[in-house]
């Protein structure tokens, strides 16, 4: 892949090659990405419910990650335009340590894409905020893409990778207000492991900037159900087989 690709308003920075396992500083541990709020999951769901956010600035540190070689911002960004970058390490060839891999995807001999884990496409119709799927498409074909989360979390292309705080008690959150017309959707069509599928991808209509952060405290009966989720990014890592060359 080039260093910054575009496809459907949505755009994919390079951040440079992760050639070794890279493992975090021991602090790293102690501190998620983020934490988010919301109620208890119930009726057999097995996605988060996020609402709040405990910190209204991510406030993790750089080193917790493999480096970089553009400018990762630290810095609060309340412009939507955020949520239509992502980011890949290529050439990537290793999940850091205490990572693992959650999905790969590849191209086969006959030129079809093959997916597994959380890079198989879902039959919901659901509009997503990042679409695997649409990254995909410009994959390369000799390149094969690597998502990885942390150990023991669980995996999903629209929440990351998340893990419930079971000792956490939230007592608030912070939130965002998304002006109206921000947002707009419009269908994609893809075809994944011989599948074709048509998606509701989340496009930028809009350029206003969220509202807040805004302070909620719960009350008594909320603070029964509210949980905190731990969040990390997933990282995608993108090689060619002739990268481990030499190896």
């Amino acid at each position: 892949m080039p260093s910054a690709s575009t496809i459907s308003g949505y755009t994919y920075a390079n951040w440079g090659p992760v050639t070794t396992t890279f493992t975090a500083p021991t602090s790293c541990a102690s501190i998620p990405n983020e934490i988010e709020v919301g109620p208890s999951a119930s009726s057999g769901s097995i996605h988060p419910n996020f609402q709040y956010g405990v910190q209204c600035e991510r406030v993790r540190s750089r080193e917790c990650y493999p480096s970089a070689t553009v400018e990762m911002t630290t810095t609060l960004d309340l412009s939507p335009t955020g949520l239509f970058k992502a980011q890949y390490y290529s050439p990537g060839l290793y999940c850091p340590a205490d990572w693992v891999t959650v999905g790969v995807a590849s191209w086969d001999g006959d030129g079809s894409l093959i997916t597994s884990g959380v890079l198989v496409p879902t039959t919901t119709a659901e509009v997503l905020q990042r679409d695997g799927e649409l990254f995909l498409s410009i994959l390369d074909k000799s390149e094969t893409a690597v998502v990885c989360c942390p150990r023991s979390y669980s995996a999903d292309l629209k929440y990351q990778c998340w893990s419930t705080i079971s000792d956490y008690k939230p007592s608030s959150g912070c939130n965002f207000k998304v002006p109206e017309g921000v947002f707009g959707e419009s269908p994609i069509k893809t075809t994944i492991n011989g599948t074709a599928t048509t998606r509701y991808l989340q496009t930028l209509a809009g350029t206003s900037p969220f509202i807040g952060p805004s302070t909620t405290t719960f009350d008594a009966e909320e603070k029964k159900t509210m949980v905190g989720m731990a969040v990390e990014p997933m990282l995608t890592l993108i090689h060619k087989k002739a990268d481990f060359d030499g190896m």
